[in-house]
C-alpha cells in the first residue's frame, strides 16, 4: 500500500508539474539503453532522407521507424512517464526523427508546429555525445500562450524574448534546461513550449525524438514542407501502443495554414 501511495504521488507531481511548467525539470534513464548502438546507426537513413530533400528544395524532416526506434518507443521507463502525463495507457508514438546537432542549430527561440496544433507530449532521447549543456532551453510556462516567440521581433534575443513572454503571463520562468541529461537518459516538454538549441560551439551529437498522443485524438497530418506551410491528407508516421485501437481519421489542417500556404503559392520566386 505504501508503494502504490508513492506511485500515485509521483505521478500526480509529475502531472502538476508539466502543466504548470510545460516540461519536466528532471531527465530519466532508459530501462533498455543496449538499443543505443543499433539507435546510433539508424541515423544513416535519417541523414540520406534530408539530404536528398533538401537537393529538391523541400524542407521537411523525415519521420521513420526503424527495428530500434520502434523497440526504443515501448521503453518501460518512456512508457511510465508518458502514462502518466497522458493519463492513458492507450497512446500512439509518432513522428521519429534522429536530430544530428551542429554548433548553433535551432537556436532560434522557437515553437514546433505540429504540436502547436495537435499537443503531444514530446521525448528527447540522448543518443551520442549528450550531456546537461547540450539539453534545449525552454521557458516555463510559454506552454500556455497562444503566440509564439517569432512575435517578440527578434526570436534570437533570449531577453527580447522572454521580456514578450512576461508581458502576458508575468511569471514566465528564466530559461531552464533538464538535470542530468546525457547518452541513455530522455527528458520530456510539451513543445508548444517556447524553446531553443543552444547556440554556443558544440561536438556532434545524436538525439531522437518521439511524439506521444492520446490514441483517441484524431491522428497528426504529415507535414510536407513547413516553409511553404504544406501537409499531406495522410498521417504522420506512427506505430499505436500494445492493445491499442487508435483512431485512423486524420486532423484536419488548420485555416491559418491554408491561409499561409495559398500566400506562398503567391509570393514570387527569386
Amino acid at each position: 500500500m505504501l508503494a502504490l501511495t508513492s506511485a500515485v504521488r509521483i505521478v500526480r507531481e509529475q502531472r502538476l508539474e508539466y502543466r504548470a511548467r510545460g516540461f519536466l525539470r528532471e531527465s530519466f534513464a532508459l530501462s533498455a539503453p543496449t538499443l543505443l548502438p543499433q539507435l546510433c546507426r539508424d541515423v544513416a537513413p535519417f541523414d540520406a532522407l534530408l539530404a536528398e530533400w533538401r537537393a529538391l528544395g523541400h524542407a521537411r524532416v523525415p519521420y521513420l521507424f526503424t527495428e530500434a526506434i520502434e523497440g526504443v518507443a515501448h521503453d518501460a521507463a518512456i512508457i511510465t512517464v508518458i502514462e502518466a502525463l497522458l493519463g492513458t495507457d492507450a497512446w500512439v508514438v509518432w513522428g521519429p526523427n534522429i536530430f544530428r546537432d551542429t554548433s548553433n542549430a535551432a537556436s532560434r527561440w522557437h515553437v514546433d508546429l505540429e504540436s502547436q496544433y495537435w499537443p503531444s507530449v514530446t521525448v528527447a532521447i540522448g543518443l551520442s555525445g549528450c550531456s546537461p549543456s547540450t539539453a534545449i532551453w525552454c521557458l516555463p510556462g510559454t506552454h500556455l500562450l497562444s503566440r509564439a516567440p517569432a512575435w517578440s521581433g527578434d526570436a534570437s534575443n533570449t531577453d527580447r524574448v522572454l521580456r514578450s513572454a512576461r508581458r502576458t503571463k508575468p511569471d514566465v520562468g528564466a530559461p531552464e534546461q533538464f538535470a542530468a541529461f546525457g547518452d541513455g537518459r530522455f527528458y520530456v516538454f510539451d513543445a508548444r513550449t517556447w524553446h531553443r538549441g543552444d547556440p554556443g560551439p558544440s561536438a556532434e551529437r545524436l538525439v531522437l525524438f518521439l511524439h506521444y498522443q492520446a490514441a483517441e485524438a484524431r491522428r497528426v497530418p504529415l507535414m510536407l514542407d513547413h516553409i511553404r506551410h504544406r501537409w499531406s491528407r495522410q498521417a504522420a508516421a506512427h506505430l499505436a501502443g500494445p492493445g491499442t485501437i487508435p483512431v485512423t481519421k486524420v486532423a484536419p489542417v488548420p485555416l491559418r495554414e491554408r491561409a499561409l500556404a495559398l500566400v506562398a503559392r503567391l509570393r514570387p520566386t527569386r
